[in-house]
């Protein structure tokens, strides 16, 4: 679980500047599971697209990522994801935001590939938070995202 004064520290600096920058967030015996487990599955990961439902297309100009959704199927996934949501019952409690759900995946860049910025439409009144977590594999730079 996140440590209570890692939550405290968020919901401050989101509240007083709007983000946070955290060195340390997730327990390290988490984001080294989390690392095998990219290892492991390496080879599902699927060329990340932009854009929803009938507009997404592949566009590596825009993004050269490759990307497997968090299932929950893996106890390193499961206890990630209820990370996600301690911080996301704790961002509606002390902030009232009003989360309702999120979404995360595993990315992996290439050192050649272009990171570009990605604009999601997203629909009126939508909060989107991102946080990420980044870490050196074999396989090149992992980010495990979170859209809340």
């Amino acid at each position: 679980m996140i440590l209570q004064s890692n939550l405290d520290a968020i919901c401050k600096a989101l509240e007083t500047s709007g983000y946070i920058i955290l060195p340390t967030l997730l327990p390290e015996t988490l984001t080294d599971a989390l690392s095998q487990r990219v290892r492991e599955i390496s080879e599902q990961f699927q060329a990340a697209g932009i854009g929803r439902q009938q507009q997404h297309q592949l566009n590596q100009e825009i993004r050269s990522d490759r990307t497997q959704w968090l299932r929950g199927n893996h106890p390193a996934e499961k206890d990630y994801l209820a990370c996600m949501t301690q911080l996301q019952t704790t961002l509606n409690r002390n902030l009232f935001l009003g989360l309702s759900d999120y979404e995360s995946h595993f990315a992996y860049y290439l050192s050649v590939a272009p990171i570009n910025a990605t604009v999601m439409p997203s629909k009126e009144n939508q909060i989107v938070l991102s946080p990420r977590y980044s870490t050196s594999t074999p396989i090149g730079k992992m980010k495990v995202a979170v859209n809340f």
